[in-house]
């Protein structure tokens, strides 16, 4: 996404009490523990690797 990062929309949607009951899933290429930490933190359902 150009303008937005994936985990700022993450965060949005679950900041929002009108949303945060939606489940959320993480598709991504990042295999950093920072950011699989990072969005379960911030409530994801599930993260997901995708390959290269």
């Amino acid at each position: 996404m150009p303008k937005i990062g994936g985990l700022d929309v993450l965060r949005e949607i679950k900041g929002d009490t009108r949303t945060s009951h939606i489940p959320f899933v993480v598709m991504t290429s990042s295999k950093e523990d920072k950011d699989i930490v990072k969005s379960y933190k911030l409530g994801v359902n599930s993260y997901v690797v995708k390959p290269l």
